[in-house]
């Protein structure tokens, strides 16, 4: 549709490009933009990711605790380890590492613990899975995603990560749940017409 030396001077001058489908003139298509804000909420997908793992990292409840998530960031470095979803409070934090996407982690997790051992008092839970709903402008969307909640049922929901770039918001479980999520989740959002016109995919 473009060459990619078309892509630079368009982003450099600030011109969005609108992608359209030829055969259906009628579809909205996608902007491609450097203003965040112009482009319209809009639930895309449902995408699942294995092989996850989740380190609990907990110590005594203070207030405004100074340094923790320094400390902990510090220890994950020293063993080169990336957080991978995050959820914090005063007294804990909890970070995923994704074994799929770097598979030498595995072996360094014990020497990682025994360093987070040091700060905080961390514990692994394995054989995770994220799964999450995928779009634009997510926090825009939470009224007609509230009737999806409740299909999380009973089972343990050990993180939930809202995006910061707001594309997204994930749910780590048990593989076992995860697998079962991923099809009702999309029933519920795009089978279901439970979407307004012009939020689901296109």
């Amino acid at each position: 549709v473009l060459h990619p030396r078309c892509i630079a001077p368009a982003a450099q001058a600030g011109i969005p490009l609108t992608i359209r489908w030829t055969e259906r003139p009628d579809v909205a298509g996608t902007v491609v933009s450097q203003h965040p804000d112009q482009v319209p909420a809009a639930i895309r997908a449902i995408l699942s990711r294995r092989k996850l793992c989740m380190i609990r990292m907990q110590r005594d409840r203070r207030w405004q605790p100074v340094g923790f998530m320094a400390e902990v960031a510090a220890c994950f470095q020293r063993r080169g380890l990336s957080m991978d979803l995050v959820s914090s409070s005063a007294s804990e934090i909890r970070a995923t590492v994704d074994l799929a996407a770097n598979p030498s982690a595995r072996s360094r997790l014990d020497a990682l613990l025994a360093d987070l051992a040091a700060v905080c008092e961390p514990s692994l839970t394995e054989r995770l899975m994220c799964v999450s709903i995928v779009g634009t402008r997510i926090s825009d969307l939470l009224a007609p995603l509230a009737h999806v909640m409740h299909l999380l049922g009973r089972p343990t929901v050990h993180l939930i990560s809202h995006a910061a770039d707001d594309t997204h918001l994930s749910y780590v479980v048990d593989e076992a749940t995860g697998q079962e999520l991923v099809p009702a989740f999309h029933r519920a959002l795009f089978e279901s017409n439970a979407l307004p016109a012009g939020l689901g995919p296109t």
